[in-house]
């Protein structure tokens, strides 16, 4: 119990010293961000760019790939036959490649 209070204002001195530590990070930081914001903004936007397209071909190809096992079940139930199945997903083909 002696120790901890005996190591007490050294504790708060660390405390302290590590608080404008923080407030001089904090302001280095700061800085930084003020000296680099053409560059921050074009690399954010660079990111969120990458991260949607990303997106956008997941939502396509999910799409795409559930088009696919919808016709086969249709070709399964017999609503359909298999060439006009083949037809559909062909056209579906051709009109990828147009937007392309």
């Amino acid at each position: 119990m002696l120790t901890i209070i005996a190591e007490y204002p050294a504790l708060i001195a660390a405390t302290a010293a590590g608080a404008a530590n923080e407030a001089t990070s904090r302001s280095d930081l700061l800085h930084f961000i003020d000296q680099n914001f053409f560059w921050l903004m074009v690399g954010m936007i660079t990111i969120i760019a990458i991260v949607l397209s990303s997106v956008k071909e997941i939502v396509n190809t999910r799409s795409r790939e559930r088009t696919r096992r919808e016709i086969a079940a249709y070709i399964a139930e017999g609503s359909m036959t298999p060439e006009q199945g083949e037809r559909l997903m062909a056209a579906g083909k051709r009109s990828n490649r147009s937007n392309v």
